[in-house]
């Protein structure tokens, strides 16, 4: 089906299309995420697709673009446009220049994710161009600082422009990897995400402040977080199966995804400051599980922090979610999947870590599939590292995917959904 959409022109575009957006430096730090929203207007402006620019403070810049059709749940496109900082010295080539060697694309966001940036607005353009008939509006949404909380983007926009991403399927970050050295092949799915519940302690230092200061060290570090299984975890078992007990990653992803955990934030403290008598702050995050609501985390912390002397109060709450692992959009996201010949079982998780995609929290779904080149492993060395890079074969077959996906998703209803 998407061969008939699909052409070299339309492979050439998308690659330029994602180079501009790598060259463009949209640091977190340098809250100038207008640039690459200006980018973006003049694509679709070009186009003749509606679109927003949305400026929540001066040079952090979001864009919303749609494509109107029919009463059926939007499909949503969801991506961020702001990069964590780089280490110049300890990148091979330089990092924003997109350089194209031996079939890769390298530069800072080409996994973290401006690729999905880029996908999804090939999506709109080949949609657009071929005037398919539409039983759902396309959504497309590139926010600003998802990297440092989303403030500026996904929560500003969640809090003012919430009606345009209501009650649709999501596609977001997260996943579509195919998980290394296994004789059975499987595609991670973010279909969920822990909640986070920080908390902060304030005291004093002196010898009282030393004693509350291992106590909540003591606490933190000698927690340990009995099994919990939510509706994601238990499919995650059904398909991965034995798989668990004889892979140390899909083990691995099966402890996070069933644990609790508590950690001490990072802090700029010494021995000196506790003994000083100086006000001393420690900041904590227990990161819970889908199920558990406020009052059940605030039980939590009274439970585990009983015997410990200082005050605490919380500084950031959100909840955690899990979205429809049996809705037909997933089942279709796995079928399209296998347009690179591999019989890939879509394999549900809850997010390693928290994205833009708990602002909408329905029917949000982690997943922009890459090839084999670019596995799990190989992804989590890059994201937030050195050299990050994408393969051009990846960026190609994430975009088809998805965009069969979406015509596929053209043809149901509200029977089929």
């Amino acid at each position: 089906m998407v061969n008939d959409f699909w052409n070299q022109n339309a492979e050439d575009e998308l690659i330029e299309i994602f180079q501009n957006l790598i060259r463009l430096k949209t640091i977190n730090a340098k809250k100038n995420e207008i640039i690459a929203v200006n980018y973006l207007a003049e694509i679709f402006e070009r186009q003749g697709i509606d679109y927003e620019m949305i400026e929540s403070a001066p040079g952090r810049g979001n864009i919303i673009a749609r494509i109107k059709g029919g009463k059926e749940k939007p499909l949503i496109y969801l991506s961020h446009l702001d990069v964590v900082d780089v280490v110049q010295d300890n990148w091979i080539r330089e990092p924003f220049s997109a350089d194209r060697v031996d079939g890769r694309i390298h530069g800072r966001g080409t996994l973290d994710t401006k690729q999905m940036t880029a996908m999804a607005v090939m999506i709109m353009l080949i949609v657009k161009r071929s005037r398919l008939k539409l039983n759902r509006d396309l959504v497309f949404i590139a926010s600003a600082d998802e990297e440092n909380g989303s403030e500026y983007g996904m929560a500003y926009l969640s809090k003012n422009h919430g009606h345009h991403f209501k009650d649709g399927y999501v596609f977001n970050e997260g996943g579509g990897f195919i998980l290394p050295n296994l004789d059975k092949s499987f595609r991670i799915c973010a279909c969920g995400e822990k909640g986070v519940c920080e908390v902060t302690f304030d005291f004093k230092g002196g010898s009282e402040g030393i004693e509350l200061f291992n106590q909540i060290m003591s606490t933190v570090t000698s927690y340990q977080s009995k099994e919990v299984v939510c509706q994601v975890s238990s499919r995650f078992k059904q398909i991965a199966g034995d798989y668990i007990d004889q892979d140390t990653t899909i083990r691995n992803l099966w402890e996070y995804m069933t644990r609790d955990t508590i950690t001490i934030n990072a802090f700029d403290l010494t021995k000196q400051d506790l003994m000083d008598g100086q006000p001393i702050q420690i900041k904590v995050t227990y990161r819970f599980l889908p199920g558990m609501d406020r009052a059940c985390v605030e039980d939590k912390l009274r439970d585990l922090f009983s015997d410990c002397a200082a005050s605490y109060r919380i500084t950031k709450y959100f909840d955690g979610y899990e979205s429809d692992i049996d809705s037909d959009f997933i089942q279709i996201l796995e079928e399209k999947s296998k347009m690179d010949g591999k019989d890939t079982s879509l394999l549900p998780i809850i997010a390693l870590g928290n994205t833009d995609g708990r602002f909408i929290r329905q029917n949000v779904y982690g997943y922009t599939p890459l090839l084999e080149e670019d596995s799990f492993d190989q992804v989590l060395k890059m994201v937030h590292g050195h050299n990050e890079s994408i393969g051009e074969k990846s960026l190609i077959y994430g975009t088809k995917v998805l965009l069969d996906t979406t015509i596929e998703m053209m043809n149901r209803d509200e029977g089929g959904c």
